[in-house]
């Protein structure tokens, strides 16, 4: 029974080197923005692309529009 508690613990101390590990390593993937700054240029990249979609679809003859006519 104590042979069981020795590996069990040893295995729970496995597993937390490897979440702590795990997580030191994944903080921030390649592409990510690292500073307020970036994040903010993503931003307004964001925005402006979905204003220039949706002043597209605007633009769009309406498909009512078309059936009427």
């Amino acid at each position: 029974m104590k042979t069981n508690t020795k590996y069990l613990t040893l295995l729970l101390a496995l597993g937390f080197v490897g979440l702590t590990y795990a997580q030191d390593n994944g903080n921030s993937a390649e592409g990510e923005p690292t500073t307020i700054q970036s994040l903010l240029e993503l931003v307004k990249q964001g925005r402006t692309s979905e204003q220039f979609l949706q002043q597209k679809k605007e633009s769009l003859p309406d498909k009512r529009e078309l059936l009427m006519s």
